[in-house]
């Protein structure tokens, strides 16, 4: 069965169903219910269920989820489908503080995310912005979804008893450790041009 997900803040979230085969004529549309509120949420005893990347090999990522201590990580590939994956409340949270969403992947999960009256933000707690100016249009800041306002501080604060500080920081961190990796590889690209550079022209002597 094929699922699509569209709707607005202002007008919720609603799911349209088309069925394969000889019912792929039908089709069926229904509401869905808002998260979780907070009064469902208690700091002491919670069972956090957490949204993560299938790439398990950012050491500063891994690092947090461990700090967050959720009871189960849906390792999810795909931005669509980990927004997905909140929609369909199989997660509480979910956490990207690597650079790499682009515009497209969030302006309309985040509209979806609000639709059902969740939070998506940045690691500041400021909203997502999408300047139209940038030539890369990645987003900045990280992004942050969670089912309710309980969930987003429930994980800040343990990352702050955990870890010794805050998102923020901790986001800076991640920051800098993905500049060093990135300069890292631009550096092992541009020995491997020039060794090619130099074979070439010694081949051309030969």
């Amino acid at each position: 069965m094929q699922r699509t997900y569209f709707g607005t803040p202002e007008c919720g979230v609603f799911v349209k169903d088309r069925f394969p085969n000889k019912l792929k004529k039908l089709q069926r549309v229904t509401s869905m219910l808002p998260f979780d509120s907070d009064e469902s949420v208690d700091p002491d005893y919670y069972k956090l269920w957490v949204c993560g990347s299938m790439n398990t090999n950012q050491n500063k990522m891994n690092e947090l989820l461990q700090a967050i201590d959720p009871v189960n990580v849906g390792r999810v590939a795909g931005s669509g489908n980990k927004i997905v994956y909140m929609l369909d409340s199989m997660a509480d949270y979910y956490i990207n503080l690597v650079p790499g969403f682009k515009y497209w992947d969030m302006c309309a999960s985040e509209a979806l995310i609000e639709a059902k009256m969740g939070i998506c933000v940045n690691a500041d707690g400021r909203e997502l912005r999408y300047d139209h100016n940038r030539t890369d249009f990645t987003v900045e800041g990280g992004i942050i979804i969670a089912k309710n306002m309980k969930v987003y501080q429930l994980v800040r604060n343990r990352v702050q008893t955990n870890l010794g500080m805050t998102l923020e920081q901790f986001y800076e961190e991640v920051k800098e450790e993905t500049r060093k990796r990135h300069e890292k590889r631009k550096a092992e690209q541009e020995l491997k041009a020039q060794i090619e550079a130099e074979k070439k022209v010694k081949e051309a002597r030969a």
